[in-house]
Order: structure tokens, then sequence, then C-alpha cells
């Protein structure tokens, strides 16, 4: 503290706060710790930046700059069946969202247009319910149909890899389209570009009712086969340079790769899903027509074949992952 340019009362201060938390080992700790997490959310940032800078062909610097301008998060509780229908716009959902500084949002949600909407509104509201459950509060998200300008879509599109740096975690809608979208992987790469930790990563799956074990089985052999190049985009010409954006960083398609399903081995992906498909079929050979809980204290058991613990597996599965379709 001696360096800071401080006159004699405030140094008194500063002196006398920085001994107090000198002397008491919890305080120091937690200080650090807060210390520690602010260096990880700038370096992030920094990264992010980079992308975005590559992205949107522009410096880091105006990335950056022009993000903390734009970056906008809505309430889930303020969305609707009708914002995740289609990617068209409509309504008035950017309206609903507000102006917020970075690395103060709850979640970045990433999915694929391609994949059944009733079905994934299903899964994002068994993720809200466990948010709601763990935290007593509506989770704040960033969600592209809400929080991007429709009047500026492509200034926002470059800030996109800020915007997902900006949130405290990223969280996975993955159907069978998912792993097939570039953009969707893009914000994959992102997410292992800027450093983030395995632990602010959420997987839900989006599957049907009825067919949740042949879900779940094609998801599992989809991580297992994955392969950047059979990714498709809706413009060729973005295509190639998203693919370029990603070569240029990892010298080949196939490290790529490697690096991907690192992040699903890491996360305990794979082994989720073939927990949930044994609960699965426990429920056909049953013949229940009740709905099938995953519950937090029952899953504690399978925490040590992934790196992920009771509580993670039960906020990124919910609370009753393969209940009945409810909603339109």
């Amino acid at each position: 503290i001696w360096w800071l340019p401080l006159g004699p009362p405030e140094f008194a201060v500063a002196y006398a706060l920085g001994m107090a938390i000198a002397g008491r080992p919890s305080w120091r700790r937690a200080v650090e710790g807060r210390i520690s997490l602010l260096f990880e959310a700038e370096s992030s940032t920094r990264s992010a930046a980079c992308v975005a800078g590559l992205v949107g062909d522009s410096t880091a610097k105006e990335a950056l700059a022009q993000a903390s301008q734009r970056f906008r998060t809505i309430s889930f509780q303020l969305l609707d069946p009708c914002a995740i229908a289609d990617s068209e716009p409509g309504g008035d959902m950017f309206g609903r969202t507000l102006s917020e500084r970075l690395h103060n949002c709850d979640a970045f949600i990433s999915h694929s247009w391609h994949d059944s909407a009733a079905e994934k509104w299903a899964a994002m509201q068994r993720w809200r319910d466990g948010f709601l459950t763990l935290e007593s509060r509506e989770p704040t998200i960033w969600f592209d149909k809400c929080c991007i300008d429709q009047r500026k879509i492509e200034a926002d599109l470059r800030c996109l890899p800020v915007f997902l740096s900006g949130c405290r975690r990223l969280v996975v809608f993955c159907g069978p389209t998912y792993l097939k979208r570039l953009w969707c992987i893009l914000e994959l790469f992102i997410f292992v570009h800027c450093g983030r930790k395995v632990e602010d990563l959420t997987f839900v799956p989006v599957v049907r009712s009825g067919y949740e074990e042949e879900d779940l089985m094609n998801l599992e052999t989809a991580f297992a086969n994955f392969d950047v190049a059979q990714c498709t985009c809706f413009i060729k010409r973005e295509r190639e340079r998203l693919l370029g954006i990603i070569m240029s960083s990892y010298g080949d398609l196939d490290t790529f790769n490697s690096a991907v399903r690192s992040i699903f081995k890491r996360a305990g992906w794979a082994t989720e899903l073939r927990l949930m498909r044994t609960k699965t079929e426990g429920f056909h050979q049953w013949g229940s027509s009740e709905s099938l809980s995953v519950k937090v204290d029952e899953d504690a058991s399978h925490a040590n074949e992934s790196s992920w613990n009771g509580d993670e597996i039960g906020s990124a599965i919910g609370a009753d992952w393969c209940s009945p379709l409810s909603g339109p």
C-alpha cells in the first residue's frame, strides 16, 4: 500500500486497513481470491478481444471498447417461447434487455437455431429451475435474439467473443444439430482460447420426449466423432473465414478437434450422457408413466467419474431432465 499516491489522512486509513487484512489470514485469503478473480477476468477479456479483432477485422482495443458499450443482458423471466421459436427478429425482445457491465451476467446461452424450439425451451426451463434452486433468484443471460441489436447485427457479432467472456458461465444447450453448426463451435473455441475453466461450462442436452435414449446415444456418438471440418455455416464465405481463424490459432483442424474433444472429456459430458441413458433405460424397463427425476444427491456417487462435483451435475442437467415437455 506504501506506493499509493495518498495524502496523510488517506495513507493512515489505507495503512491501517492493510495491517488489519495482513493480520487476519481469512481476510487476506479472501482479498487474494478476489484479486485473482479480477486478473483472470481481465486476462479472459483481453484474449476474447483479440479473437473479436480477428472476427471483425479490427484491433483488440477497438473490439473491447465497442463490446463494453454494446453489452446487454436480459432476465430469464422476461423470455417467452416465441423468443426461441426461430431466429427471425420480432416483437420487442431487445427492448426488454438492459445495458450491463462485462462480467456481470450469469450465463451466455449457446444453442443451435436448427434444434427443436419446443424441446430447447423445455431444456432451458430445466436449467432455469436448477439455477433458481441454487441461487434463489432469476438468472441474467445473454441470448442472441434478445441481446443483439437487429439494427446493428454486424456490430454486435463482431463483439461476440467479448460478450461471451463477459459472462460468468457458458451454458450449452446441445441438441442434434449443435455440434454441426460452426458458429456454435466458434463459441466453444472462444471458451478454450480465453483459458476459461471447465467449471465455467454447463452442458444441458436437448432431447425429445419419448426418444431420450436414442437422442442421448446420438449425442454421445457426436462427441466422440466431432470434426469441425464437417460443420456448416449459412454463408460459405463466412465458414471459410471462421475455419481460417481456427487454423491460424491451432495450426490445423485436427489439433482443434482434439482440444474440443478434451473439453468434452474434462467436463465429463460422455459420463453424464451414459448416466442419463442408464436412467432412461431403467425408466422404460419399469414402464412408469411418471417423469424420471435426476436429483443432485443421487448423482453424487457418480461425480468421481468426471471433473464436476455433485452440485455442478445437478445444475447442468436440471432436476427433471427427462420430464415430459411442458409449454408450447
